[in-house]
């Protein structure tokens, strides 16, 4: 066998007539930017099974599964109170933002319910700004008795204005069915009515013969307390969309007369409506801060466009804002959940939506609202039951209430991530891997995020645990902090007297240990080593200052430097149509810088074997 002869070095394949160090670079180029291009694809369609969960965390006793998966921009979730025996009777039915309704059955299968019944202009579900598009539809309830099913939306009319809409889908009393019979759309009640997107029209509720219907304030705050207008309101009227005379502005029965259909104003963006016995919860999304309460007849609630017009009536103020959506109550009756987890209300909150990952402050979440009826009030504050926890940017949008557990609809901006509707019920035998510790429940408890926000204007030091460590040893290991330290041990006063040992372990450890003990001190005396500190004492024990401060230290889990690019550049750019754009130019200019040095060294390689010739 001859051997083959050794090829001259022009004959080379190109990449080896690069210099390594130059190939390392430029395919470690061309892997790590066109990873942000297809990197999303891969995870959605590569990752293992159980991977997802890594998405959640949740209270000790908890499992998650996901039920149905691969819808569009999904929005809400109803369930049909008593389901038929059959694999293929309905079981829940689940909205699309872009106007598609399916029904999913007892074996989960997933039909198409109705679609193509309402149009909106051409447009990308991402706006140029980068912020999710809320127009579409968003609302929907169940009335089992004459199998009607409400869906609510806004939409373009034949002039291209956002307008908004109720339409009734018939259906099979009790049972329901895969497809409707008929439709009625409630055009008229809103057709000359001011609509906008995000703060749109919302969530419904059949309550025995009424339907009540919740209308977001179009971006016009002046109109929330005007009877005169339908937005910022809660209508109620008959399930054919008559107005209803007991209503407390009724006038007459003309269905183009706001005033005939209003039965509470001065809301902001309601996205939360819930009926227990006869009485009304909402949550109302505000600017900054948002609220839980509950509704009178006839009452405004006063939004003018402020926070402190949200926060002036509430019985539950959440700030910074969680974006509080999708509102169930859960009996004392409901089997699938133990006691203290009954006669509660359960809340979605879908967080900042132009935020990929998590917020410091758990935006991204289901509560539990726990409420006195007797003396209507809140009790306690509310608990995080889940809580978002990674950066593929989904976000709780829908919350139902079914036959084994609670049902929650995730939403995913990023088409290459799938969104869910996952069910969350107890397992303390098989429980969720990722449980909301005793750590992160004390800093929420104590309402450390309030001051401590990732946010421009924060009025205290973010608690980024990718900075805080090396922030903190700086200032530590600083002779003027060094200096002040001696300087305190000379004051008698309390609490510096009794923390002279405590300081005095400061200065003398090194690293990690040193940043460690001091936000250990600082969380049982912030005024240990600083007489004018204005953090309050926590009342914390030496324990759970202790496990607060490990958990402040742990540093993120990360992958390889690839990984860590993509995490980066996801947070720096969380939408995917700019990422891919990014990755396209990307590759392209690495191929470009490729083709270029293997022109140059062909080049080369031509002028030495001219020379040779010459």
């Amino acid at each position: 066998m001859r051997p083959t002869p050794r090829q001259p070095p022009h004959h080379r394949p190109l990449l080896r007539r690069i210099p390594a160090s130059h190939r390392a670079l430029l395919c470690s180029l061309v892997l790590s930017l066109s990873s942000l291009s297809f990197s999303g694809a891969a995870r959605a369609g590569d990752a293992a099974p159980e991977d997802w969960k890594a998405d959640w965390s949740v209270l000790p006793g908890f499992a998650l599964d996901v039920d149905t998966s691969g819808y569009s921009f999904p929005t809400a979730i109803a369930f049909v109170p008593n389901p038929g025996p059959g694999p293929k009777d309905p079981l829940y039915f689940v909205t699309e933002l872009l106007g598609t309704v399916k029904v999913v059955t007892n074996d989960r299968s997933v039909h198409v319910f109705a679609k193509n019944f309402f149009h909106l202009e051409p447009m990308p579900p991402i706006e140029e700004s980068g912020r999710f598009l809320e127009l579409g539809m968003a609302g929907i309830a169940l009335d089992p008795e004459r199998g009607h099913v409400f869906v609510s939306f806004s939409y373009h009319d034949e002039g291209g204005s956002i307008r908004s809409n109720v339409v009734r889908f018939q259906s099979e009393p009790q049972r329901f069915s895969l497809l409707p019979s008929e439709s009625i759309a409630f055009t008229d009640i809103f057709e000359d009515q001011v609509a906008d997107s995000s703060h749109m029209i919302g969530p419904m509720a059949v309550v025995g013969e009424h339907l009540y219907v919740n209308v977001g304030d179009a971006h016009v705050p002046a109109l929330t307390q005007d009877i005169h207008s339908t937005v910022g309101k809660i209508l109620r009227m008959t399930l054919d969309g008559d107005p209803i005379p007991d209503n407390p502005f009724y006038r007459d029965g003309d269905r183009k007369k706001p005033e005939n259909y209003v039965w509470a104003s001065g809301f902001r963006n309601p996205f939360g409506l819930q009926f227990v016995d006869g009485r009304t919860f909402i949550t109302d999304v505000g600017p900054s801060v948002d609220r839980f309460l509950e509704v009178q007849r006839g009452e405004s609630y006063g939004y003018d466009g402020t926070d402190w017009s949200i926060s002036s009536h509430a019985d539950v103020s959440f700030s910074p804002s969680v974006a509080p959506v999708q509102l169930v109550y859960v009996p004392e009756s409901y089997a699938p959940l133990a006691p203290k987890y009954r006669d509660v209300f359960f809340l979605a909150t879908s967080g900042d939506q132009r935020q990929m990952g998590p917020s410091s402050h758990g935006d991204k979440a289901v509560l539990m609202i726990r409420w006195d009826f007797e003396k209507n009030r809140v009790i306690g504050r509310p608990i995080q039951v889940v809580v978002y926890r990674s950066d593929r940017g989904l976000m709780p949008v829908g919350l139902g209430k079914g036959p084994d557990g609670l049902y929650m609809v995730t939403l995913s901006p990023n088409p290459e991530t799938p969104s869910s509707i996952i069910r969350i019920y107890e397992d303390a035998a098989n429980p969720h891997p990722h449980v909301i510790g005793r750590a992160a429940e004390l800093l929420e408890s104590k309402g450390c995020f309030g001051c401590h926000r990732n946010a421009p204007d924060s009025i205290a030091p973010p608690l980024d645990r990718e900075t805080l460590s090396s922030r903190l040893l700086s200032r530590l290991d600083s002779s003027d902090y060094n200096k002040r330290s001696w300087a305190i041990d000379s004051i008698e006063e309390e609490p510096m007297r009794s923390y002279r040992e405590a300081r005095r372990q400061v200065r003398q450890a090194e690293g990690q240990e040193k940043v460690r003990l001091w936000i250990t001190y600082r969380l049982l005396e912030p005024r240990f080593d600083m007489p004018e500190a204005v953090m309050p004492n926590l009342g914390l024990s030496r324990d759970d200052a202790a496990l607060i401060a490990a958990v402040l230290l742990e540093k993120p889990k990360a992958g390889g430097p690839l990984e860590q690019l993509r995490i980066y550049l996801t947070r720096q750019i969380p939408y995917p149509r700019q990422r891919h754009l990014l990755g396209f130019l990307a590759t392209g200019l690495a191929i470009g810088c490729l083709l270029g040095a293997g022109a140059a060294l062909a080049l080369a390689a031509l002028r030495r074997r001219s020379a040779r010739k010459r």
